[in-house]
């Protein structure tokens, strides 16, 4: 699983911007700025408004699956994970 998933270590800097920020939400903008550092195909979330950027593509559950299956034919269904 962590071949398809990769996790952010969120640093007290990366909080310091955080606290500091515009945004209306400063945890959206603390996962907008995770997704960029990843260089995130994705971010999913239930609020894709929140994250209206060209830069990362915030999407629904079902939206990530959906671009799996019709952009790169992976069916969650189908895929073997490691053990």
């Amino acid at each position: 699983m962590r071949t398809f998933v990769n996790v952010y270590h969120v640093t007290d800097r990366d909080i310091d911007q955080m606290l500091a920020t515009s945004w209306a939400d400063p945890e959206d903008a603390l996962l907008f700025e995770a997704a960029l550092q990843l260089e995130a195909d994705f971010l999913i979330t239930r609020n894709q408004h929140d994250f209206e950027s060209r830069l990362v593509r915030a999407v629904s559950c079902e939206g990530f699956f959906e671009a799996l299956r019709t952009e790169r034919g992976l069916s969650y269904e189908e895929m073997k994970l490691p053990a």
